[in-house]
């Protein structure tokens, strides 16, 4: 039985968070430390009725006018919405030897006391777990996709300073908790679907998983 190590993959791909209680299923990465992202503005899905664009490197693509009306809609167009210039999320292994993940939240530009989540879809596989229906014992299992928000304990959300700053971290495993997930799925192959940053007040998707290039 052999160390296992505890990580995340970039790309939305996968963490593994293992402690050393498990032999790790061959089909697992060996190192895959942190996920790190920026997030950019989120906008409503396009279905093009007719618009195309002649501007150079787009002619002839069909296009919408930008909309915020299913997304977060940024002040003064929404007195609740929420401004950003930067955002990112860092989720890593942690402690050393795995198993809880640790969340950390960064941002700037919100208003002051501005409040936000973290979205983020979850599929956990484990190995060396015992089973029933049928009974079995040492099986690896890839359990169902949980959807969770992450903020501070108190109020779910992360909390803008006077000066429009965010700097927050929360354990992997409380942030299932808060969610009423077992905080077993926050240990060894743990895919990162998806993420998004969310409006605490209107519950809107202020911002996704991008580039601005």
């Amino acid at each position: 039985m052999r160390k296992l190590m505890a990580t995340v993959a970039f790309g939305g791909l996968a963490v593994i968070m293992a402690s050393t209680a498990f032999a790790a299923d061959s089909r697992f990465p060996t190192k895959a430390r942190t996920y790190r992202t920026f997030f950019v503005r989120a906008f409503d899905q396009c279905t093009p009725a007719g618009l195309s664009v002649v501007s150079p490197g787009l002619g002839g693509a069909f296009g919408c006018f930008a909309a915020t009306t299913t997304t977060d809609t940024p002040p003064p167009g929404d007195p609740l919405g929420a401004s950003m210039s930067f955002s990112r999320i860092l989720i890593k292994r942690y402690p050393a030897a795995g198993g809880q993940g640790r969340l950390s939240f960064f941002g700037k530009g919100f208003q002051a006391g501005q409040r936000v989540k973290v979205g983020l879809t979850l599929r956990t596989t484990r190995s060396g777990l015992s089973t029933k229906n049928p009974i079995g014992s040492n099986k690896t299992v890839t359990f169902a996709d949980v959807s969770v928000t992450c903020g501070t304990p108190n109020s779910g959300c992360f909390v803008a300073n006077s000066r429009g700053a965010i700097a927050g971290n929360q354990l992997l495993t409380a942030c299932l908790t808060q969610n009423g997930q077992p905080t077993g799925l926050a240990a060894e192959n743990v895919e990162i679907l998806s993420a998004s940053l969310i409006n605490c007040d209107t519950n809107k998707t202020i911002a996704i998983p991008g580039i601005l290039n």
